[in-house]
């Protein structure tokens, strides 16, 4: 493509960063873990069929209640990602976020999806002693 009033040869959909993915959707599997799907957007400009764009890969962020802000935990080309680390907080809200990235510039971040993981491991609690009060040594 030539732009008028330079020499400049460019690749259409090169010179832009894509566009954010669309339709997220995140569900637990079997095992526990967050299972995140998306739809590409493509290119600005771009009219090609959304999901079939092989140069844009996915950024995935988590952010884990009482975090500052959300993590890089994955980069992936597929329209899905599966997050396999266990909850900070069993139970408690977490917060997944996708980028699109191309050529060094990515997309606007989505807006945050929201799942309750559960814990990994659900018999966690019955391997623990219980306290018992009255074993408690007071300092003098």
């Amino acid at each position: 493509m030539h732009h008028p009033g330079t020499n400049a040869q460019t690749t259409p959909g090169t010179s832009h960063a894509p566009l954010a993915p669309t339709n997220v959707v995140v569900s637990l599997n079997s095992a526990g873990c967050a299972c995140l799907a998306w739809h590409s957007s493509g290119l600005p400009g771009s009219r090609s069929a959304p999901s079939i764009n092989p140069a844009v890969s996915f950024i995935v962020y988590r952010q884990d209640p009482g975090s500052a802000g959300p993590r890089v935990i994955g980069l992936t080309n597929a329209l899905h990602y599966t997050d396999e680390d266990a909850p900070i907080v069993p139970g408690a809200p977490v917060l997944y976020m996708l980028q699109a990235l191309r050529a060094g510039k990515s997309s606007p971040m989505t807006m945050p999806i929201c799942i309750d993981l559960p814990s990994q491991t659900s018999n966690t609690a019955a391997a623990l002693p219980a306290f018992d009060r009255t074993k408690v040594k007071r300092a003098a």
